[in-house]
């Protein structure tokens, strides 16, 4: 009686189960003891009001919710005990206040029975993709470039299971295509037996230009329109304008004073207001003549070097992001960014996430809800999805990476629940 006193006096800071850890780790010794303990606050349902900060293991966890350790771990992987809290980092540290709720709301979950089913392996698609290695070996270009072709905007860059990895590739038939059609600088001035040095600027002398001018991605050529050229007609040209190398000796630029701007003339080329941009030069994303002297002269190429990064076509702005995605702050940071799907990029004021990998989150985005916009599209509360996954009725997909993921569901099993009855349809679905 006096252990069952001094249970319900500490009733505020924690469950019975989790007061008597210590024997439950040794239930065996215990056991008639327990039992009668435990059968005494059997109805006991409320969380405590002063719950303890103090996070247990995963073996712990075990004891305090009466299941067996593969159990446990089976639950928590399938999405069947779940926490909008509780992290993929945190699945090895539970809270106290997390362990209550499951052991007040979630009684069927940790005792019932389920039949667990390992997801099918990923079928290997290497008969039609090329890894990098490959693509480099194909084109005869160098790692570096390679990678800066996979980053250009009109290039198909996915992420498939390749060789035993997921990795970034190219189907074969785009590469093939490709390598008919197109050719690099390196391997034409290899072709030509020239200078890959000056051999660019040389084409642009003949109004032969690469496919893309933004010197950000690697310079490539239609073959079509340099199949006529041969080592000779290179050789030959001895006049050509040259930006590259330092300038000759008594050559004076004839428009030094468009060199510098003004801190006015730099925001309105911004957009953005004169203070801002003098927080740009204090935060060196700008950089200025001298910094003790006023009013600042800002190098003209400065500018253009910040306006080529903001305006750097294989990013997309992230009020663009938001638009597509259709959600807010907050949900992008949780749903996108902290699973690692986009990296948010700063210039300055302006924040933007790769091409690529925003066209990746748009791929799944097609295919799948989440949480939030499952309920949302049920016209139902915000558990709602949570409690269908416990009672069997949809099946949760994990995305994200080793310290945070998701739960998100196929748009297809949310619009069959929809018709089932599972949820509330509103005007925009009749529509």
């Amino acid at each position: 009686m006096a252990v069952q006193n001094m249970i319900k006096n500490n009733l505020d800071y924690a469950l019975p189960r989790i007061q008597l850890l210590p024997f439950l780790e040794n239930k065996s010794r215990f056991k008639p003891i327990l039992d009668k303990i435990l059968s005494y606050f059997r109805d006991y349902n409320s969380t405590s009001s002063k719950c303890i900060k103090r996070k247990f293991n995963k073996k712990e966890a075990t004891h305090i919710l009466g299941v067996s350790f593969a159990a446990f771990h089976k639950r928590l992987k399938a999405g069947i005990l779940y926490h909008d809290q509780l992290s993929v980092s945190d699945r090895t540290n539970f809270p106290a206040s997390i362990l209550e709720e499951w052991l007040i709301n979630e009684k069927k979950n940790i005792n019932g029975t389920y039949t667990y089913h390992r997801p099918p392996p990923q079928a290997d698609e290497s008969n039609d993709y090329f890894t990098i290695p490959e693509i480099m070996e194909i084109l005869n270009i160098n790692n570096r470039n390679a990678r800066l072709f996979l980053k250009i905007p009109d290039t198909p860059t996915t992420k498939k299971y390749l060789n035993h990895y997921t990795q970034y590739c190219l189907s074969k038939e785009f590469v093939n295509s490709f390598h008919k059609k197109y050719i690099f600088l390196s391997p034409l001035a290899e072709h030509l037996d020239v200078s890959h040095l000056t051999l660019r600027a040389k084409l642009s002398s003949l109004n032969i230009e690469p496919i893309y001018i933004n010197k950000l991605y690697p310079a490539y050529y239609a073959r079509k329109d340099i199949k006529h050229l041969d080592n000779s007609m290179i050789e030959n040209i001895v006049t050509y304008k040259n930006n590259s190398g330092r300038k000759k000796a008594g050559i004076v630029d004839k428009r030094k004073k468009d060199a510098y701007i003004s801190l006015s003339e730099a925001a309105k080329l911004l957009g953005i207001s004169p203070s801002q941009t003098a927080q740009l030069i204090q935060h060196k994303w700008l950089n200025v003549e001298n910094l003790e002297i006023r009013p600042y002269r800002i190098p003209r190429r400065s500018i253009d070097n910040l306006i080529q990064q903001k305006n750097d076509p294989s990013f997309v702005d992230i009020d663009v992001v938001l638009k597509a995605l259709n959600c807010s702050s907050n949900q992008l940071q949780k749903n996108w960014i902290m699973t690692g799907y986009l990296k948010l990029r700063h210039i300055g004021y302006w924040q933007s996430f790769s091409k690529t990998e925003f066209n990746h989150v748009l791929e799944i985005h097609k295919e799948f809800f989440t949480a939030s916009e499952a309920n949302n599209y049920l016209g139902m509360h915000r558990t709602h999805i949570t409690n269908l996954v416990r009672r069997g009725l949809i099946k949760p997909h994990f995305y994200g990476n080793h310290n945070y993921s998701i739960r998100l569901f196929k748009k297809e099993d949310v619009k069959k629940l929809l018709r089932e009855g599972y949820g509330v349809q509103t005007p925009s679905e009749k529509s």
